[in-house]
């Protein structure tokens, strides 16, 4: 049977963005912010403007200085290691057909939280959509993959059936 990954872990909002980016973007928005004090903000005796000034020109500076660091000189090697841990042997795999697929909307005074179940072989999943348990395993809800008679392989974490990658048969 051929399969094509709908959802991996890689996928996940944890893992999209490198703290390299992140601090070329802590230097853009730093070295913007520091231009617009230099230009429009007006000098004083009580000294602002020259604290501003350099606690803005500190942080672009370090930040410069980290991203080439962890552009140049560190290897990210984190898609090397989920590949590794996804075959592994701390994570289970099943294949077959999506049985006893549920939806429970669950509705509170001010939210809303889905939570789907369903059963492939003997393993049952369940993830909701809380907004914090999205970054750290698969919950995407209402996504018209996860259904009844579904042809799927599922990677999953041993301990807690939390999914890691889930493909669909085509």
């Amino acid at each position: 049977m051929s399969y094509q990954t709908y959802w991996s872990i890689l996928d996940a909002p944890t893992y999209s963005i490198s703290s390299n980016t992140v601090f070329l973007y802590v230097f853009i928005f730093s070295l913007f912010i520091w231009a617009i004090i230099k230009k429009f903000v007006k000098s004083n005796e009580n000294y602002e403007k020259k604290i501003l000034l350099y606690t803005f020109g500190f942080v672009s500076s370090f930040s410069i200085i980290m991203y080439v660091y962890q552009n140049f000189f560190t290897i990210d090697n984190t898609k090397e290691r989920i590949n590794a841990m996804l075959e592994s042997n701390q994570v289970g795999k099943v294949e077959g057909v999506i049985l006893n697929f549920k939806r429970v909307i669950k509705r509170n005074k001010y939210d809303e939280i889905t939570t789907e179940s369903f059963q492939v072989d003997t393993i049952v999943f369940s993830y909701d959509d809380i907004l914090l348990d999205r970054f750290n395993s698969f919950s995407q809800t209402y996504n018209n993959i996860i259904k009844n008679g579904q042809l799927v392989r599922i990677t999953y974490r041993k301990y807690d059936n939390s999914i890691l990658k889930i493909e669909t048969s085509n």
